[in-house]
Order: structure tokens, then sequence, then C-alpha cells
């Protein structure tokens, strides 16, 4: 029997990038949402880094590379212009504060099982992203 493999990551931040429109300003998270930076040329959209950046490219490589701008999956981002930074508390503030149009959460940021194992307790597996699951319209992310 042939094992089902699911959809590859970059058919599931294209399907999830279909969720933006032009003026929203988003922020993307841990895993699979980082790439969908990469399927939204041609949207007025602005995109926030939870590490405390606003107005993140999509992610580069090669000479372009600076380590220390990074996405929530730390992986290289270009900036664009008028790009500001600040600290992360000023940028969970913006997420939780309801001040992002869409939030796209990675499925292991919101697995109760997945978020347990990492050791985690009950009571901070549901003080994390998995609180935003209730705040926002969400598309769920389907793990592969």
């Amino acid at each position: 029997m042939k094992k089902f493999e699911g959809l590859p990551r970059e058919m599931i931040a294209l399907r999830a990038s279909k969720e933006i429109k032009d003026g929203d300003y988003v922020n993307l998270g841990i895993g699979i949402p980082t790439l969908v930076s990469d399927w939204i040329e041609g949207k007025d959209v602005v995109l926030q880094s939870e590490i405390g950046m606003l107005k993140t490219g999509p992610l580069c490589s090669g000479n372009d590379v600076d380590q220390d701008l990074i996405n929530a999956s730390c992986q290289p981002v270009q900036l664009l212009p008028g790009a500001c930074f600040f600290d992360i508390a000023e940028s969970f503030s913006m997420i939780r504060g309801g001040y992002m149009d869409v939030i796209i959460i990675g499925a292991l940021q919101v697995s109760e099982k997945e978020t347990w194992q990492a050791g985690a307790t009950r009571q901070e597996a549901w003080t994390g992203s998995a609180t935003l699951v209730g705040q926002w319209t969400c598309v769920p992310e389907p793990r592969n």
C-alpha cells in the first residue's frame, strides 16, 4: 500500500497566500507559513516578523543574506523600503492586540499533542499561539 505523502510545502504556502488581500498587515508564523512571503509578489502587503520587523520581503539567498534580518523560522529575508524595527514585546502586542489583518500559524504552533511533547504543561500549551485560533478566522494548515 502506497503511503500518502500530502501536499508539498510550497503548495500549502501558495494556498495560504490566496487568503491575503492588498493592504493587509500579515504575520507569518514558524514553519510553512514563512514560505508564504514568496507567493505574494505584486500584492500591497505589509509582512511582520515576530522578532520585530515590519515590511519584510521574500526569503533571500546568496550575497543578499544578512543573518540579522530573519523571519520567525530564522530564515534570512529581504527588507523592503520603509521597514522598521522594534522589540519582540511590541511585536507580540501587535499580533495579540488585533493590529494584524491576517495571521498564518504553523500546524505545530497550535497542535496540542506536539506542544505537550515539546515539554510544555497544559497551561503553557494554551497560552501561546493556540490562543490566537479563537480570536481569528483561520485556514488550517494540513500537516504532511
